[in-house]
């Protein structure tokens, strides 16, 4: 099966909060997703099969930067290359609006994500300690595009 990258729409939201859920410890409630998608600055991406989502991200771009705020891909469809793809499509979109590096935080123990996010570019430029509600801390990253 082939992925292809679209814009989400209202109707892909409950499943973008299946996968969340699926994906996260402290899964973000579905009212937030819905406030994003409804607000301008902030841009969107879903990843597919067929016509299947398995993943998304949400992101912002400001002057130069973009800030990830939200990016998984179902756990069922780790290490195929999708997250990749992903990330590749938002750095894409975010270059036309003209930023030149994004920024994203991540869980210390997301080793998976971690690596996936070296591989593309990023740079760990800070921690942020006791982010997360259970405590854990997160590292700041960011690449050049």
């Amino acid at each position: 099966m082939k992925a292809h990258i679209d814009f989400l729409a209202i109707s892909d939201l409950q499943r973008v909060h299946e996968i969340e859920k699926s994906a996260y410890e402290d899964p973000w409630p579905l009212q937030s997703f819905i406030d994003l998608l409804s607000l301008d600055h902030f841009k969107h991406a879903a990843i597919y099969l067929e016509k299947s989502l398995i993943g998304y991200a949400f992101y912002q771009v400001a002057s130069i930067e973009a800030q990830i705020v939200n990016i998984a891909i179902d756990p069922k469809y780790h290490g195929n290359g999708y997250g990749f793809l992903l990330l590749s499509k938002v750095h894409e979109e975010a270059k036309k609006l003209n930023a030149s590096e994004c920024f994203l935080e991540l869980r210390i123990s997301n080793q998976k994500a971690f690596s996936l996010y070296e591989k593309i570019g990023y740079k760990k430029i800070g921690r942020r300690i006791g982010y997360y509600d259970n405590g854990e801390d997160a590292w700041m990253m960011k690449c050049t595009l």
